[in-house]
């Protein structure tokens, strides 16, 4: 993964978002993310709105940078894991409840 893709990340931004705050156009930001060549203005204008030296985001990312995206990845899925989980149960709940309702009625 790309240094510039993980700052992008970190922040929330869209490669859009990212183009709008630093004046660029999308494809430069696309190009800079697949790793392409670009001018000293570009990294100029990314390292401005992430606030750290260009050295910084030419470097290779920081193998923690690249764990505590997957972190993060794997944080949001296990939360939506649980909500669904979270869901069966209350789910499962209700039918057996409605089930012994509908039993005593009998």
């Amino acid at each position: 993964m790309n240094s510039v893709k993980i700052f992008r990340e970190k922040n929330g931004w869209t490669q859009e978002t990212l183009a709008e705050l630093t004046g660029l156009s999308t494809r430069t930001i696309y190009r800079v993310e697949k790793g392409d060549r670009v001018g000293l203005e570009t990294w100029a204008a990314l390292a401005a709105v992430f606030q750290v030296s260009i050295a910084t985001l030419q470097q290779p990312p920081v193998e923690d940078e690249v764990h505590s995206m997957i972190t993060l990845e794997i944080k949001t899925a296990l939360k939506k894991v649980r909500r669904i989980r979270d869901f069966y149960i209350q789910l499962s709940i209700y039918v057996v409840i409605n089930l012994l309702l509908l039993n005593k009625k009998l």
